[in-house]
């Protein structure tokens, strides 16, 4: 083998430069590191619903919902109450374990627009949008608290002060034949302004048993 050949085989090697390789790429690791932090901090968040202890009608398996924590007799109507922490409200004229009161928006000629559900017990105390404004019981709650219910059972925590003082009140209106409700003796039919729109909006639903 040439001397010049086996001369080269044992140059140095240039630690600067490899120093510097390594410090590049190490460089290029942490701002990767940092912009994927950042757009992660970025990221709309996808809102948590609330949760909260509800009462409702005690349907057919309600025992056995893992959702209940306690069921009892009504004290003023026939039949017994499931009280359930949830999110999310079941369907109107759900035949399920908890059963929720109905409560419907009417056009001017009675035709039913949209449904939502309600925990029993309660009242309607205001709209806003596709929401019911839905005073929570005084025996169980705080006064002043309140949940907003969507047409899709979404549920958020509020309080009465989300109607604005001033804001006209509900005003009482003939219920006209509605199939939903049949013949029932407690049906309540209200116009109220919408809390954000100030439209003009009818609802019906039933009062509590007393």
């Amino acid at each position: 083998m040439p001397l010049q050949a086996r001369v080269r085989s044992f140059e140095v090697p240039n630690w600067n430069l490899e120093r510097q390789a390594r410090r590049s790429r190490m460089r290029g690791t942490f701002i990767f590191a940092v912009v994927a932090f950042t757009s992660c901090l970025l990221q709309p968040r996808t809102a948590i619903a609330d949760t909260v202890n509800l009462p409702f009608w005690a349907g057919p398996g309600a025992k056995a919902d893992r959702r209940v924590v306690e069921i009892y007799d009504h004290p003023a109507c026939t039949g017994r109450v499931a009280v359930a922490r949830l999110n999310k409200m079941p369907r109107p004229t759900t035949k399920g374990p908890l059963q929720p009161e109905l409560v419907v928006e009417l056009s001017d000629t009675g035709t039913v627009l949209r449904q939502w559900s309600m925990p029993i017990d309660t009242v309607v105390a205001g709209i806003k949008k596709d929401q019911i404004l839905v005073p929570l019981p005084r025996e169980n709650y705080k006064s002043g608290k309140a949940i907003l219910i969507s047409t899709q059972g979404d549920l958020s925590m509020t309080s009465m002060t989300t109607v604005p003082k001033g804001a006209p009140d509900r005003a009482v209106f003939p219920c006209p034949p509605i199939r939903e409700f049949g013949k029932s003796d407690y049906l309540r039919c209200f116009e109220f302004h919408d809390l954000e729109s100030g439209e003009l909006r009818r609802l019906a639903f039933q009062g509590p048993c007393t």
